[in-house]
């Protein structure tokens, strides 16, 4: 606000440049140059946001010069002056001490009374001045609260959306996962269902391949009996028919080749598979009628219990 009362000061009319410069009449040229150095710092264009800094600056300019001029007159004088005496003259001559300038005149009453009034309406400028700047800045200080509140709100409700928005995206990724995790637990479970059902499907037939092989073998070993002799493969022997041709059955139910049993029977008395004594065996049936066939009764017989008995009555008919 100095700058504002330094251009009042130097617009006001009628000033006198010594008063604009803040100086004495009697201001050395150092002086003035001082001053207005000071002043150019308040009222310089470049210093002060004041439009009518302009113009007071370039009254400054003017009141210097003046100044100038007038504070190098008295030393010019004095040095010019002081050459043209000569030694013998300043001596024959009484000293004489320097006339004094005479002071500068004194403001009259109304100018003094209009120096106040400026001065006192500067001061009142200066003080709405500074109440205007003062609520310009508590003006600005609340629109930037307000502004920086605004800008706070936006981005915490911004923070929430995107925090809404994070969630959401969590919450469906989750529900997704889950989806995805049911899925695969449910397909995994229908797979391994359904390998249990092949496993049990193959296990199955399996068993009823191997059970049909089972009753294929046992079949075919039904129908084909060997000669433990010979290993000859025999066919099967029905009880209620006579054995084939070259087959001889002994009591024991065990059938031979004829020729094999024949030769064992003539050194041992016992069947070569079982081990039992056999005390009596048929002789190959010769080409009768069936109901002549031994093979048979003795067979008959033997089911009914009567072996011991039919040994006995046998014993010493046939060669053994």
């Amino acid at each position: 606000m100095a700058s504002a009362a330094a251009i009042e000061l130097l617009l006001r009319p009628g000033v006198r440049p010594y008063l604009a410069l803040g100086l004495p009449a009697t201001a050395a040229p150092a002086d003035v140059r001082k001053a207005f150095r000071r002043m150019s710092l308040l009222v310089h264009p470049d210093r002060s946001d004041d439009p009518r800094a302009t113009m007071a600056f370039q009254r400054l300019n003017g009141f210097y010069e003046s100044a100038s001029r007038a504070a190098e007159q008295p030393a010019a004088a004095s040095s010019a002056a002081s050459p043209a005496t000569s030694a013998s003259t300043a001596a024959s001559r009484p000293y004489k001490p320097p006339k004094r300038r005479a002071p500068p005149p004194q403001p009259t009453a109304r100018e003094a009374e209009a120096e106040a009034r400026a001065k006192a309406r500067a001061e009142a400028e200066e003080r709405a001045a500074a109440e205007a700047a003062r609520e310009a800045a508590e003006r600005a200080e609340r629109a930037a609260a307000e502004r920086a509140a605004a800008a706070k709100a936006k981005a915490e409700r911004a923070a929430e959306e995107r925090a809404a928005a994070e969630r959401a995206d969590a919450e469906a990724r989750a529900a997704a996962e889950k989806a995805a995790a049911a899925e695969r637990a449910a397909a995994e479970r229908a797979a391994a269902e359904k390998a249990a059902a092949e496993k049990a499907a193959a296990e199955k037939a399996a068993a009823e391949k191997a059970a049909a092989e089972k009753a294929a073998a046992e079949k075919a070993a039904a129908e084909l009996e060997t000669c433990s002799i010979c290993l000859t493969t025999l066919p099967a022997a029905n009880a209620a028919q006579p054995p084939p041709p070259g087959v001889r059955v002994l009591l024991c139910g065990h059938s031979f080749c004829s020729s094999c049993i024949g030769s064992w029977l003539e050194r041992q008395r016992w069947c070569p598979n079982c081990r039992r004594p056999v005390a009596c065996v048929a002789p190959p049936p010769p080409p009768r009628p069936a109901a002549a066939d031994f093979g048979g009764v003795f067979r008959l017989v033997r089911r009914r219990g009567h072996v011991s008995d039919m040994s006995r009555t046998c014993r010493g008919r046939v060669p053994l």
